[in-house]
């Protein structure tokens, strides 16, 4: 169990300085953890995340009988779903973690092969809140339909039933969904629901560098039995399945770094005008944040790989000289919205109107009040565009008046979302005096030993 203040106050003003060892990628460790279900060998993965979400991710697979050893001093995951017990997935459980929907089709494409239930049933799943309309789960039924052939009934107490069909499909038709646009948890939730498709093609898909790690994981686990593609520039996935249908084997795997992490300290070092030495990273996955930081950086900040190490040094930054930015969020190889939140604090700084666009998360434009309380210059709106022949859609437009004189001001504000929660946080540790951050609870539950790193770089912060 991870403790989490309900508070943290951070006296700020001072350049970090230090090392920071990145660890396994948040957005790719669920989808992992799911996969363990499509097989009943042991599944190994090491450089696992000590985050909340792992130790809920490990009560639910718990709850269906999965053995399960976690070590997270070392960093590694040990499961063995032998038998799955319970065709009901726990309501409270639920609640704490939205990607409890990989699970879905992780367990119905092992059903479909075991015969230990035909059924399964689950609530509507939680999460971080972007907005009113939230994150809708349609894409997760519709593929479920498509690639399982389940039926979806709707109980009196707020849970999906899923009836698997008595008899599975032999036909060697494509199966082929298309989803109306990227999306990152529908893209994981197919693949996961893909298991002994002879043919199945994914259009629209996420090319995130974690759902290539997912399929690899796959590849590697069907020994054979399946190969599952992508292409970049068509947005296309497959799985294809070369012999006859059976579990997958167990495999021992590493989880990739991660790259939001890394970019979050490596912006943290450049808000402070401090230093930073980022291990463990893969800095080929960080190209589209990387290329963007060097674009901006005036010279005498130097961004410097070395193997998996990244060296960012900011300590002699002006930011007279760093330009405003018009920044188009998108999906990979673009722009990152989980990053746009965190960019607001190098934005404040330029000397400037910048613009962030986000037709990805229009919802994520929860933190522009709580900037504000620090002296930040900052505004939002969303409005509906026509973004194509055939979808329109809401688009967050956020502008920032930048201060190169850092005008900003020490604040008590409330961290409403992961990477806005992370965004305050390297706000307040770059102004001077006392900042607290209430509740911090999405950034810790996100970010493996937050506030131990954050000491390690010399930051004032404490706990309350």
């Amino acid at each position: 169990m991870i403790k989490l203040p309900e508070k943290i106050i951070i006296n700020g003003g001072k350049p970090i300085s230090g090392t920071v060892e990145i660890s396994g990628a948040k957005n790719a460790v669920l989808g992992l953890m799911a996969a363990v279900v499509l097989t009943d060998e042991e599944v190994v993965l090491r450089n696992m995340p000590h985050i909340t979400d792992v130790l809920d991710m490990i009560e639910m697979l718990k709850s269906f009988g999965v053995q399960v050893d976690y070590n997270a001093k070392e960093r590694v995951f040990k499961a063995r779903a032998e038998k799955i017990i319970t065709n009901k997935m726990s309501k409270e459980l639920a609640k704490k973690i939205r990607a409890s929907y990989y699970l879905w089709g992780a367990l119905l494409s092992r059903f479909s092969i075991t015969k230990e239930f035909d059924t399964l049933y689950v609530p509507i799943p939680g999460g971080c809140d972007f907005g009113k309309k939230g994150r809708g789960h349609d894409f997760h039924e519709e593929l479920l339909k498509l690639n399982l052939g389940v039926s979806i009934e709707y109980t009196d107490n707020l849970e999906m039933k899923f009836v698997l069909p008595k008899t599975q499909s032999q036909s060697t038709k494509p199966l082929v969904y298309t989803t109306p646009r990227p999306s990152h948890g529908a893209t994981m939730h197919w693949l996961l629901s893909t298991i002994g498709a002879q043919n199945a093609m994914m259009y629209g898909a996420s090319q995130e560098p974690e759902i290539l790690d997912l399929m690899d994981m796959l590849t590697m686990m069907a020994e054979g039995q399946a190969q599952y593609s992508g292409h970049g520039e068509t947005g296309l996935v497959k799985c294809q399945c070369n012999c006859q249908v059976g579990l997958f084997s167990g495999v021992d795997y590493i989880i990739m770094p991660d790259r939001l992490e890394a970019a979050a300290y490596a912006m943290l070092a450049v808000a402070t005008k401090g230093r930073v030495t980022l291990k463990g990273i893969d800095t080929s996955i960080m190209r589209p944040f990387l290329s963007q930081l060097r674009n901006i950086l005036p010279d005498g900040v130097l961004t410097t790989e070395e193997g998996d190490t990244l060296h960012i040094a900011a300590n002699e930054i002006d930011f007279k000289y760093v330009a405003p930015q018009t920044m188009l969020m998108s999906a990979f190889p673009g722009m990152e919205t989980d990053l746009q939140q965190i960019w607001t604090t190098i934005l404040a700084r330029a000397n400037g109107r910048s613009f962030i666009v986000d037709p990805v998360w229009s919802g994520r434009v929860t933190h522009v009040p709580e900037f504000q309380k620090m002296g930040v210059q900052i505004k939002s709106s969303v409005d509906t565009y026509q973004i194509s022949a055939t979808e329109k859609r809401d688009v967050a437009v956020i502008e920032i008046q930048g201060d190169p004189l850092e005008n900003f001001k020490p604040a008590i504000v409330q961290g409403p979302d992961l990477r806005g929660t992370m965004g305050l946080i390297v706000m307040a540790c770059s102004v001077k005096g006392e900042s607290i951050i209430d509740p911090p609870t999405y950034a810790l539950r996100g970010h493996p030993n937050l506030i131990k790193n954050l000491k390690d770089l010399g930051v004032d912060i404490k706990e309350g």
